[in-house]
């Protein structure tokens, strides 16, 4: 994953290279929407290019970034058949 949104926190950086390493699941899910919790929440670690990885090159690289790793995650919410069988065309 390439991403600018890095520049917003570390104006150095005009974009990075995260890669995915390993993924995992909560149930029910660890964050909340409204208040609520969904069944499932699915997320996908990335970590950032070992070249500005803080720690890796040290806290004292000026072209380290403050972050080593982001990550993505998904919700899912369980419906019944009933709720397909409806909506058929």
């Amino acid at each position: 994953m390439n991403t600018a949104t890095i520049s917003l926190f570390d104006k150095h950086i005009p974009k990075a290279d995260f890669f995915a390493q390993q993924f995992h699941f909560h149930s029910p899910a660890e964050h909340s929407i409204d208040g609520k919790l969904m069944d499932l929440e699915m997320h996908i670690v990335h970590f950032i290019d070992e070249k500005i990885d803080p720690t890796k090159i040290g806290a004292d690289n000026p072209d380290a970034s403050q972050f080593f790793a982001g990550v993505l995650g998904f919700m899912f919410k369980v419906m019944d058949d009933e709720y397909f069988e409806s909506r058929k065309l």
